[in-house]
């Protein structure tokens, strides 16, 4: 950009934030703040799921991965895999308790306007918790993709 445009940019945004009070004054600036934490609080808690199910969805590949970076292993067990499988469902069960104990769906669908923290919680129970909801998600959408995964194949003739 020239230094001529870059000057013009400058003094419009200048020229914006210290306007913004007068130019801006029907939007009611303290309504406009209550409804961005809403908004905040919303997305937030949204984007912790789909981002948890969007990994879910890619699970399987960093499965893959490991696969191929344990080359010279052999192929773990039925007992191992097995265990895999049930430490899985544990961890899903679990953080779908915690889910539900917390309320997040309420903060979700913003049915209250403040999210309450217990501050007197240790923090690596907050923690655990988190990441036992996101196993939770990571669970549904792995198994949900294998599922829909394996009736293509079906459909299809057995190609992928």
């Amino acid at each position: 950009m020239k230094p001529k445009a870059r000057l013009k940019v400058g003094i419009d945004i200048l020229m914006t934030l210290l306007l913004s009070n007068h130019v801006f004054a029907f939007l009611n600036i303290h309504e406009g703040l209550s409804f961005a934490r809403l908004l905040h609080m919303a997305s937030s808690y949204w984007g912790f799921v789909l981002m948890s199910l969007h990994l879910g969805l890619h699970w399987g590949m960093l499965f893959g991965m490991i696969r191929r970076a344990g080359k010279g292993r052999k192929e773990a067990s039925g007992a191992v895999k097995i265990f895999l499988s049930i430490l899985g469902t544990v961890i899903a069960a679990y953080g779908l308790t915690v889910f539900i104990r917390r309320d997040l769906l309420t903060y979700m669908l913003i049915r209250t306007q403040f999210v309450f923290l217990d501050f007197n919680e240790p923090v690596p129970l907050f923690y655990i918790d988190y990441l036992a909801m996101m196993g939770t998600f990571i669970w549904i959408a792995y198994w949900l993709s294998a599922l829909t995964r394996g009736k293509r194949s079906k459909t299809n003739g057995g190609s992928k």
